[in-house]
């Protein structure tokens, strides 16, 4: 019959199992950021952006090491995502600000926030264009529109007047068949040499 009650040597195992399990849970995450470090860096040199910045962002998430952050951000500024870069580049550099990378990061950051600033200002502009745009196209249609108005207002453009037309002409053609039938029925004149 077993006993329900550890052995001393038990014991010792467990409490040396208990006290490496932290060590080993803290070593997986250290080891699964490493992994995804390596294959985000691989993807990177592959252009593969939006799969290096999902594996960047994801040895983040297991190891908050600032140096991920600026990678981060290289991928969001390659991508065009200006304003992500920017934040990012912000957060390295609030965490890191003596690190290696903290003037380049402080150059592309710089830079990030001209060219976001210019894009900003192009969206401005095309809007102003297009404001100009449809106010140039209202303007050319009110004016169409007043210019079918000032026709239908002419006696041209009125119903009444092609009505009165189209009666005239209907008369006229009447009249013009009446006479021709009646002068078809008259007799012929007859000849004064010929009685």
């Amino acid at each position: 019959m077993a006993s329900s009650i550890l052995s001393p040597s038990s014991c010792v195992a467990l409490l040396v199992l208990s006290l490496a399990q932290p060590a080993f849970a803290q070593g997986q995450p250290e080891s699964a950021a490493r992994e995804r470090f390596e294959a985000a860096r691989s993807a990177y040199d592959q252009g593969q952006l939006e799969k290096a910045l999902q594996l960047y962002t994801e040895a983040y998430d297991l190891k908050p090491l600032p140096p991920f952050l600026f990678n981060v951000a290289q991928c969001h500024r390659l991508l065009g995502h200006l304003d992500r870069a920017g934040f990012f580049y912000e957060r390295f550099l609030e965490l890191a600000p003596d690190h290696p990378s903290a003037g380049l990061a402080r150059e592309l950051l710089a830079e990030v926030r001209l060219n976001e600033r210019r894009r900003q200002e192009g969206i401005a502009r095309e809007r102003e264009v297009t404001l100009v745009r449809l106010s140039l196209a209202k303007a050319e249609a009110e004016l169409l529109l007043e210019k079918q108005r000032a026709q239908s207002k002419s006696v041209f453009g009125q119903w009444w007047f092609w009505t009165g037309v189209g009666a005239a002409a209907a008369t006229t053609t009447a009249a013009l068949a009446t006479v021709l039938i009646v002068a078809a029925q008259r007799p012929a004149p007859a000849s004064a040499g010929g009685q």
